[in-house]
């Protein structure tokens, strides 16, 4: 019989705030570090992941709840999210996004960049036409 290869990681999608209702409507209006902090234990030890996405737009949020992450022990997957942003401006974004996420992997291996998820959904300019997000300006 031939052995199948199973996969390692068991994870969960995490939202510190992505703006799809508009630049005044969060997904997540407020951020504690103390209750991001307390959430990384239940997905840890409660639901057994080994592995985490962080998704979001604000920068400064996706790095303190990826550092909490690996604390943890956590595989993290750095995700940001930024809509209806031009190219230029989602290049830059994407550009302050790798060094946050490179000054994470040389404290852990265990950090992945994930870089266009959803991109064509969230931004005009990916395929010339609008998003399924309306635009807010």
């Amino acid at each position: 019989m031939k052995q199948t290869q199973s996969f390692s990681r068991k994870g969960i999608n995490y939202d510190v705030g992505t703006f799809t209702r508009g630049k005044e409507s969060s997904s997540r209006d407020t951020f504690n570090p103390s209750v991001v902090k307390r959430e990384r234990e239940i997905i840890k030890n409660d639901l057994h992941c080994n592995a985490i996405r962080i998704s979001g737009q604000d920068v400064s949020r996706l790095r303190v709840a990826a550092e909490l992450a690996i604390e943890q022990g956590l595989e993290v997957m750095f995700s940001p999210a930024l809509v209806n942003a031009t190219e230029r401006e989602t290049l830059l974004y994407f550009a302050e996004c790798t060094k946050a996420a490179e000054g994470l992997r040389k404290k852990s291996p265990n950090i992945i960049f994930v870089a266009g998820c959803e991109l064509t959904f969230l931004h005009r300019y990916a395929v010339g036409a609008e998003t399924i997000v309306p635009s807010t300006g």
